[in-house]
């Protein structure tokens, strides 16, 4: 303060020779080793005409440093002495709040005229209260006590001083850099500074700070003589306060009783006339009635929209809720401030119904608005921050973004922990977002974990039937699942289907999309029946909701991985192009999901033994999403892995097997060496082996099938994987002459196969096939060419009479 003084004496040296500096900012003053202030750089001042003592100024070029420039210099408005004092307060405000008041980034001169005529200047003790303590801002105030001691001292007359600096209009400012410098003085002094409205209790204050031990003597004696009055007109006062307070209570209860007994008695029978209202009638005739009967009261009627929109996207009425939102968002805009509760409120509701609607820009839009009002609002520890940044995080996940999210997250978790305890509901929700987000990141140790700690206390808070209880079993269930944890993932899905189910009514959005992450589990599991009937019962209910539901494709590209599974490829095939037809438009092309679609779709046409279509389809496949989601991701592992199986039923064996080495590698480091995606690439890798015809392949070919085969077994022994890598072995007896072993071998296959995926399975027909090959030649009886002939027409009708098995079985036939 005391060098800014010192600053405020060299410009007025300036101002007095009619010079304005114009440039004035901590590079442009050098502060000698006596601690004396210099000022540098005249290079762009102006000469004031002499008129200038009498206000009129000269008009100039505008040329600046826009973060320190007044606005009448970026607007090309006439400059005065004030111009300067303007710069001197930029410089005063990064000096007291590490900061600068505005940040200035447009380029253009008419895009900085747009920015700065939108400024708003913000106090710089509240600035102080909102600082990153992990942002270089050039004071010591790591902690939040150190923040709040300075901001402390910064209210009050240093906030009064730097924003009398700062008014916009040049009129308004102090008028000279000496007034300015004369009220710092003041403030040094302990004195009223002029800048603030002069009252008897101000001047008192500043009177007390300069004499304080005079005063404190007289003031035990003048204490206790106005004591008992001040308290007697203190509780007096209280007691009014309580009064109107009350009464203004009252009459919002009664306006909100009002609409809410309007509304219930329009679900009476005689009102409906016999017919039955439903809840999303009710809730639509209460907004109605909410904006007629409280259009005087903004508050109470952002406040009821903006919870029926919550109820909304809780009974999965997403158009609805979004409707009701975007109603309450324009009339809080309208009518209360921007930083209302009411309006973050309506915001994040908006955000979460676009969500769930899959359009994630809008989504975004809002959830990242509500966000920004909150912090710039709210100290950046308050709950209003924890909530808006939770919903962010949520929309956030939904665009991939999940490190972003992560952080948001545990940001909203660590302010509800301090805020209202380790165990409070808010604090327990966000411990099962953060879940959601480590799964997102493959920290699925850690996902599990946070998962069941959260699963645990909101059992205890809610009951073990409640929907959020549901939602925290579906999510452990997803993780488990992709880790390969099968056994330990469905009770899960089990628990949160029969709550949503019984909680939520047969025709829920959440009910079905647990369904469809059920029928997941279920096709890992090899149990392709049962899948498809939960993937249909959720594509039922999402079809009853609304035709375009953006959970349709999905739910088809599911029930088409079953169906392909089956052997019905044609039927899968079908399903996937509406998948595609449906989502693609919505979604893009380097979507992930429309990426994964494709990528099935091209499996199911190499299944057709429409081979050169599905090696394009897979090839511009994995082109893309390396492009998206990198080269080593395990989406990428993932087609990698069906490219190569192209290949190898092309008879490209080598070609296959480094694709398959490559997914192997990709997938072993993401998710570990022995899980179920490794143990996927590692099975292909082998066949590719045995498929080369060359003895000295047989041993890697070996030990890949005994390792995914160990892997399979350890995650489910009842996954049908398991007989799929016995099978490979049995090839492997084959291919060195131990046709006897082969043979006991992939009998007993059959049979478990057929106990496994049923009768009609398509994979009955490929072990038919290798078990008919590994009869001896020489004892081949009829019933073995029988076998061989059945294998032959399964293998025609499931994949056609090009497909590499089909000829295969129609060459040894014939031969």
């Amino acid at each position: 303060m005391r060098l800014l003084v010192a600053c405020c004496r060299a410009v007025e040296a300036a101002h007095q020779r009619l010079v304005v500096h114009r440039d004035l900012k901590p590079a442009n003053i050098l502060v000698t080793a006596e601690g004396e202030p210099i000022l540098l750089d005249f290079g762009i001042a102006k000469l004031l005409g002499g008129e200038e003592a009498g206000g009129e100024t000269v008009q100039h070029a505008r040329i600046m440093t826009p973060d320190y420039a007044a606005p009448e210099q970026i607007l090309g408005e006439p400059m005065s002495a004030a111009t300067d004092v303007y710069a001197l307060g930029v410089v005063l405000y990064e000096l007291l709040s590490g900061e600068l008041p505005h940040r200035r980034s447009s380029g253009s001169p008419v895009a900085l005229a747009a920015e700065v005529a939108g400024e708003e200047t913000e106090r710089p003790s509240r600035r102080v209260r909102r600082l990153d303590p992990t942002s270089p801002q050039g004071l010591p105030l790591s902690t939040e006590r150190e923040r709040e001691r300075w901001a402390r001292r910064l209210e009050g007359d240093l906030d009064t001083i730097v924003l009398s600096a700062l008014r916009r209009e040049a009129a308004r400012r102090y008028p000279t850099a000496t007034a300015l410098r004369e009220d710092i003085e003041r403030f040094l002094a302990g004195r009223p500074i002029a800048a603030r409205a002069d009252s008897f209790a101000y001047r008192s204050r500043k009177f007390v700070s300069r004499h304080r031990l005079g005063i404190a003597a007289a003031s035990v004696v003048l204490l206790s003589l106005v004591g008992g009055l001040v308290a007697a007109l203190w509780q007096a006062d209280r007691a009014d306060r309580a009064a109107l307070l009350a009464r203004r209570q009252a009459a919002r209860a009664n306006q909100v009783k009002s609409v809410l007994v309007a509304i219930f008695r329009g679900s009476d029978p005689a009102a409906a006339r016999g017919r039955t209202i439903t809840a999303s009638e009710l809730l639509a005739t209460g907004a109605g009635r909410i904006s007629s009967q409280l259009a005087g009261d903004p508050s109470v009627a952002v406040e009821l929209l903006g919870t029926v929109a919550e109820v909304e996207n809780g009974l999965g009425l997403y158009p609805e809720a979004a409707g009701h939102a975007r109603r309450a968002i324009a009339l809080a805009r309208q009518r209360l401030g921007p930083g209302a509760p009411e309006l973050l409120a309506a915001l994040d509701a908006l955000a979460v119904a676009r969500s769930e609607q899959r359009d994630f820009e809008a989504a975004g839009a809002a959830a990242g608005e509500a966000l920004l009002r909150a912090r710039r609002s709210y100290p950046r520890d308050s709950l209003e921050v924890a909530r808006a940044a939770s919903i962010d995080a949520m929309v956030l996940e939904d665009l991939g973004r999940s490190t972003e999210a992560l952080a948001l997250e545990q940001e909203a978790a660590a302010i509800d922990r301090i805020r209202l305890g380790p165990e409070d509901l808010a604090t327990v929700r966000e411990l099962a977002n953060v879940a959601v987000s480590l799964d997102s990141l493959e920290r699925y140790d850690e996902s599990i974990a946070t998962a069941k700690k959260a699963l645990a206390l909101l059992e205890q808070k809610l009951g073990p039937g409640d929907p959020e209880v549901a939602r925290v079993c579906h999510n452990l269930g997803s993780t488990l699942t992709w880790t390969g944890r099968y056994a330990e993932a469905e009770p899960y899905f089990q628990r949160a289907i029969a709550i949503r189910r019984r909680a939520l009514g047969p025709h829920h959005p959440w009910l079905a999309f647990s369904l469809r992450e059920y029928s997941n589990l279920l096709t890992d599991q090899g149990r392709h029946v049962a899948a498809i009937a939960a993937g249909e019962e959720a594509l039922a209910i999402y079809r009853a909701i609304d035709p375009a539901e953006p959970h349709i494709p999905s739910c088809l590209n599911a029930i088409a991985v079953d169906q392909s599974q089956l052997g019905h490829y044609g039927q899968a095939l079908a399903a996937i192009d509406e998948a595609l037809a449906l989502g693609r438009p919505r979604l893009g092309e380097d979507s992930a999901a429309v990426l994964a679609w494709r990528s099935n779709r091209g499996f199911a046409l190499a299944e057709l033994g429409r081979l050169a279509e599905a090696e394009r389809e897979l090839e511009a496949t994995v082109a893309l999403d390396r492009q998206v989601d990198g080269a080593e991701s395990t989406p990428v592992a993932g087609m990698l892995r069906k490219l190569g199986i192209v290949h190898r039923l092309e008879g490209h064996w080598q070609r296959a097997a480094a694709l398959h080495a490559e997914a192997l590698r990709i997938l072993g480091s993401a998710m570990g060496e022995d899980s179920i995606g490794a143990a996927a690439a590692r099975l292909a890798l082998a066949q590719d082996l045995l498929e080369a015809g060359d003895d000295g392949q047989l041993p890697a070919a070996e030990a890949a099938a005994r390792r995914a085969l160990a892997a399979f077994t350890a995650a489910d022994a009842q996954n049908p994987r398991v007989i799929d890598a016995g099978v490979v072995l049995a090839r492997v007896r084959l291919a060195r002459g131990a046709r006897a072993e082969a043979q006991a071998a992939l009998e007993k296959a059959l049979a478990e196969d057929r106990r496994r995926r049923g009768e009609a399975a398509p994979q009955n027909a490929e072990v038919r096939l290798w078990l008919a090959l590994a009869i001896d030649p020489a004892t081949r009886s009829r019933p073995s060419r029988e076998l061989l002939a059945e294998a032959a027409r399964e293998l025609a009708a499931l994949h056609g009479e090009d497909h590499p098995l089909t000829r295969l079985a129609r060459r040894r036939l014939a031969g």
